[in-house]
């Protein structure tokens, strides 16, 4: 009996460390890719689209580390519409993890939502599947303050952007934004433990070593060791 609790609780722990091994490896195999460094507007807004009845233009008279600014400015007596600029990202794949910053600061915005960032997931139709917001909606700051982006893109996902938010009458700035895609390794596969049962009489060696121990100098003895 005690030679056949050793084998099954050996070959438990066998399934638990490759199970363990195999994630690890599923981890540390993520596909890190740069879709936006940290970035000056000093010759414009290229690249940016827009959404919304706004001001929109670069500001050098507000810089960030020496970094040219975006700005939205919704003037007085126009209605706040989640007014944005948007960056698209194309070819996202469902659980692509996103992750990224921008440092923001305001004028005349009193009151939430004010100034924010999002990551939207369309599909194929442009449809939104799914948003995560930031961490933070900033008013009346006069000092940079950063707002920290992390999503996971959702089933159905074609597509996504990165919107930069305005959600009020006044002024925001949006300094440096940047964003990376963890894309995820092929998922290891799942080993689910089963049960086992023994028959005493169908066990071969009284000591059992592990599988492949008779290949291991070190550790076998055809003697029974």
């Amino acid at each position: 009996m005690k030679s056949l609790l050793h084998a099954v609780s050996t070959l438990c722990l066998t399934l638990c460390l490759t199970h363990c091994f195999a994630t690890a490896l599923q981890a540390a195999d993520a596909d890190t890719i740069v879709v936006l460094k940290p970035q000056s507007f000093a010759t414009g807004l290229g690249g940016w689209g827009s959404a919304g009845q706004a001001e929109f233009a670069a500001d050098a008279d507000q810089r960030y580390k020496g970094m040219t600014s975006a700005r939205i400015t919704v003037a007085p007596g126009v209605a706040p519409s989640y007014q944005q600029l948007q960056w698209k990202i194309a070819a996202v794949q469902t659980d692509d993890e996103f992750q990224g910053s921008v440092w923001v600061k305001t004028r005349g915005v009193t009151q939430n939502p004010g100034a924010y960032a999002a990551l939207e997931y369309l599909d194929a139709a442009g449809k939104r599947v799914g948003i995560d917001h930031g961490m933070g909606h900033i008013t009346d700051a006069a000092d940079w303050q950063r707002i920290s982006l992390r999503g996971y893109a959702p089933k159905g996902v074609a597509s996504a952007r990165l919107n930069l938010l305005l959600h009020h009458n006044g002024t925001a700035w949006f300094a440096a934004p940047e964003l990376k895609r963890l894309r995820p390794a092929p998922r290891a596969p799942e080993l689910a433990f089963q049960e086992i049962t023994l028959n005493p009489r169908a066990v071969i060696r009284d000591r059992f070593l592990g599988f492949g121990v008779e290949w291991d100098s070190r550790s076998y003895d055809e003697n029974g060791i």
